[in-house]
């Protein structure tokens, strides 16, 4: 499965698709520092943009505050339709 980080990913007119189980530190892991940190502490801290297989998608925190985001265990997955839900635990589960 082919993927790249990208913080300019096309996420237009995308919403929340599903959230998946997996720590910050897996996440970091697995793709990386996240592209956007520290954006709002009290919506999203921690934002991963990347594209898979061609599919934009973000995983991100969702109002985790004030659990420490090295303490969060689930995040939510942004996509434009289920395929990025899909693709992004195909991804995340298959590294494990």
């Amino acid at each position: 499965m082919t993927y790249h980080l990208d913080e300019y990913a096309d996420l237009d007119r995308s919403c929340k698709q599903g959230s998946i189980c997996i720590t910050y530190a897996e996440l970091v892991a697995q793709l990386g520092e996240p592209n956007f940190e520290g954006l709002d502490t009290h919506k999203t801290r921690a934002e991963w943009r990347l594209v898979i297989e061609g599919v934009p998608i973000a995983i991100y925190d969702w109002k985790t505050f004030p659990l420490p985001l090295r303490e969060v265990d689930v995040f939510n997955v942004g996509a434009k339709t289920m395929q990025g839900l899909f693709l992004a635990k195909g991804l995340l589960c298959s590294r494990n």
